[in-house]
C-alpha cells in the first residue's frame, strides 16, 4: 500500500510541474497572438498610409518589417511546440490530476466526471484518445464501463473517480501501463506523435 501512496504523491508532484509548463504554454500562446495582432495592425496601417490594398501592403513589406515580425513569431512557435511536446503524462492519474488542477476556477473547469467526459469528447482531440483507450481497456479487461452514469454519475468529483480502486488499479497493470506509455511517448519519423491513432 505504501507503493500506491508513493505513486499518488509522485503523480501530484508531476501534475504540479505540468501546471507550471501550462503557464509557459499560455504565455507563449498569448505572445504569438499579440504579435499576430500587431502584424495585422501594421499591415492595415501600411495599406492606409500608402492608399493600397492589404494584399499589396503584404507584398511590399514581405522583405521588410513583416519578414522580421514573421521570423520572431516563428521562433516563439518553436518554443510553443517544444513546451507542448514536453507536456507528457506518465500515467492516467497524473493526466486526470493535471486536468482537475490546471483548469480549476476557470470557465473550462474540469471538476466533475461529467466535465471530464465532455472535455474528452471532441473527435480528433488527444484527450479523447487517452480517455477512449482507458475506457476501452477498463471495459475489456475489468468489465467496468466508465461511461456508466449510474456507477460514475456526472456529478461526482473527478478525484473521486481517479482515486477510485478501479482507476488506481490501472497503475499496477503492466499491460495497460506499457501501452499507455507507448502511446504517450510515441515518436514517428523523428517527430513526437503522441496518441496518433494510426500507430
Amino acid at each position: 500500500m505504501q507503493e500506491l501512496k508513493d505513486i499518488i504523491a509522485f503523480s501530484g508532484q508531476v501534475a504540479d510541474r505540468l501546471i507550471m509548463q501550462y503557464g509557459e504554454y499560455v504565455f507563449l500562446s498569448a505572445k504569438i497572438k499579440g504579435l499576430e495582432d500587431e502584424k495585422f495592425r501594421m499591415i492595415l496601417a501600411i495599406a492606409k498610409e500608402r492608399s493600397i490594398g492589404v494584399q499589396d501592403a503584404l507584398k511590399q513589406e514581405a522583405d521588410g518589417m513583416l519578414k522580421r515580425m514573421n521570423e520572431i513569431i516563428a521562433l516563439y512557435r518553436i518554443d510553443l511546440e517544444r513546451v507542448s511536446d514536453e507536456m507528457t503524462f506518465p500515467n492516467p492519474l497524473i493526466w486526470m490530476t493535471y486536468k482537475y488542477k490546471a483548469y480549476k476556477g476557470t470557465s473550462s473547469e474540469i471538476a466533475t466526471m461529467g466535465d471530464f467526459r465532455r472535455h474528452c469528447a471532441p473527435a480528433g482531440y488527444i484527450c479523447t484518445a487517452r480517455f477512449g483507450f482507458m475506457r476501452d481497456y477498463m471495459e475489456d479487461k475489468n468489465r467496468i464501463n466508465i461511461n456508466d452514469k449510474a456507477r460514475y454519475p456526472d456529478e461526482i468529483k473527478l478525484p473521486d473517480f481517479y482515486l477510485s480502486k478501479e482507476a488506481v488499479g490501472l497503475l499496477a497493470d503492466t499491460d495497460f501501463m506499457s501501452e499507455w506509455k507507448r502511446r504517450e511517448y510515441l515518436i514517428t519519423e523523428n517527430k513526437i506523435n503522441k496518441w496518433n491513432a494510426s500507430h
